[in-house]
């Protein structure tokens, strides 16, 4: 039998600041608190506008 040779994905590491969405219609843009903060329940279902 032939070993199959494994190809391994190498994945760029992106920091949490670079993430952007450049056509989202309901996103907007607000300062970066920090990615530990939690959102109270309120204020993330008021984000989505629901």
């Amino acid at each position: 039998m032939t070993h199959k040779q494994v190809r391994v994905r190498q994945r760029r590491q992106v920091k949490a600041s670079q993430i952007h969405i450049p056509h989202s219609s309901w996103s907007r843009v607000e300062p970066i608190r920090g990615a530990e903060t939690v959102l109270a329940p309120g204020d993330f279902w008021a984000r989505l506008g629901l």
